[in-house]
């Protein structure tokens, strides 16, 4: 039965991803003091040279070979690239693009908070990841975005990949953040696309299908923040509608949420009401950026009021992350969300379901060949020194090795890591180094 004082109340906080404070653990600890208790999943704040989004990857794409500056004039985001006269596109190999490591290394601290009982059991890490035509669409020429993107995609995906080698499954969540689709649907950006809502659902669709069952994937549909302004104001959330529909029927696994952003003077029905054709997976959980600061839980109040007349059931967000803000304001904000709904744990049966992915990590066994490994390498010490977490997280990279080669090769560096003492994963690692048993 669901609680009288709680009854049509927004269920659970969203957090978009960029939180600038000084770090992923600052981060961690901030957020999880504030809001633990409404969050399904965190991200690392997206902090240092991610603050701004994509454009920590531009000095990346200089490196490439095949690409030059454009010799046309500069675009909307700043000069652009082309590709070099005679190159093969489809032999475009780009760098790694930071995704991956960023992630490993904010996972690290994640999972020893979580171990710590600091986030709550149930809370998945949150990797948020633009989509390949935002990067590329506001970097190069029109005649060469598409063949880059594809280049960029295989890049991008082989990180994502990646991540698998260190993130459990079912502790991982994916958000591909879609901002610059909607300046080309609105018809600020001019695009090589014909026929721009299909083929960006179409790309977005394949993005959501490319993310394994076991990890989540959600999507923020954005329109911008630039000094806390939207490229352009939607009229109403008929586009982000359009969209959300078409990738909700489009992709074949679960679509665990769908964010859209709300303007701070809009608080009105004519805005919320194609919110009424909405037509999610039943298990998408909706998240709607009603929090704005500058009006605080007041004005944010009167936007769930509206939006509640059109849909029955979300939870409560920013209209964007919150990177482009001072530090300072991060706790009011965060308070904001905190007194405007109720916890994630407390919703009724009406939204934010508890499917049975959403499991905590399992114990992994020791295999016979580990032990002996250990045993017969004086590091069972070193071994059983390390934090719960790594122990885990090395069996179970391990059990994932498909090919005995690779099972083995991963083997060798577990011990090679627990030898040294102080890098786990291949990241440096502060703790009282155990070397070799004694004897």
């Amino acid at each position: 039965m669901a609680n009288p004082a709680t009854a049509g109340r927004p269920q659970g906080v969203h957090l978009v991803g960029s939180v600038p404070l000084a770090d992923s653990e600052t981060v961690f600890r901030e957020v999880s003091s504030r809001v633990g208790d409404r969050l399904r999943r965190v991200p690392d704040g997206e902090t240092g040279i991610r603050t701004n989004w994509i454009q920590w990857q531009f000095p990346l794409l200089l490196k490439v070979p095949e690409f030059e500056s454009a010799d046309e004039p500069a675009g909307p985001f700043g000069a652009r690239l082309q590709l070099r006269s005679g190159s093969d596109a489809a032999g475009i190999q780009f760098p790694e693009l930071g995704y991956r490591a960023a992630a490993v290394e904010s996972y690290q601290v994640f999972s020893r908070l979580k171990q710590e009982g600091l986030i709550g059991e149930q809370v998945r890490f949150q990797v948020c990841l633009p989509t390949p035509l935002a990067v590329i669409h506001v970097r190069f020429v029109p005649r060469d975005q598409e063949a880059v993107e594809q280049a960029y995609e295989r890049q991008l995906l082989e990180e994502l990949d990646g991540l698998l080698d260190v993130i459990p499954a079912d502790e991982l969540a994916i958000q591909w953040d879609t901002a610059v689709e909607f300046a080309i649907l609105e018809g600020l950006l001019p695009s090589f696309l014909v026929d721009a809502e299909t083929e960006i659902v179409d790309r977005l669709v394949r993005l959501g299908n490319r993310v394994p069952t076991r990890v989540e994937v959600g999507y923020h549909l954005c329109y911008g923040d630039v000094e806390h302004q939207h490229f352009i104001e939607p009229v109403d959330t008929t586009k982000l509608v359009a969209v959300a529909n078409g990738v909700c029927a489009g992709v074949e696994r679960s679509v665990d949420w769908i964010h859209m952003p709300v303007p701070r003077d809009r608080n009105d029905d004519a805005f919320f009401a194609p919110l009424t054709g909405l037509q999610l997976q039943s298990e998408t959980e909706l998240y709607l950026g009603l929090v704005h600061l500058t009006d605080g839980v007041a004005g944010t109040e009167e936007r769930i009021a509206a939006a509640r007349r059109a849909v029955p059931a979300f939870g409560v967000a920013t209209e964007c992350g919150f990177g482009r803000r001072s530090a300072e304001t991060i706790p009011a904000l965060l308070d904001v969300h905190a007194s405007v709904e109720v916890p994630a744990r407390q919703s009724g049966a009406l939204s934010m379901p508890e499917p049975e992915s959403r499991l905590s990590r399992p114990i992994q066994p020791m295999p016979a060949f580990v032990e002996q490994a250990l045993e017969e390498g004086g590091l069972v010490a070193a071994y059983e020194a390390r934090p719960p977490y790594q122990r885990n997280d090395y069996l179970a990279w391990i059990a994932r090795a498909k090919r005995p080669e690779t099972k083995e090769r991963r083997l060798q560096q577990m011990l090679s890591e627990l030898e040294r003492g102080d890098v786990y994963m291949k990241m440096d690692w502060r703790s009282g180094r155990v070397g070799r048993d004694a004897g």
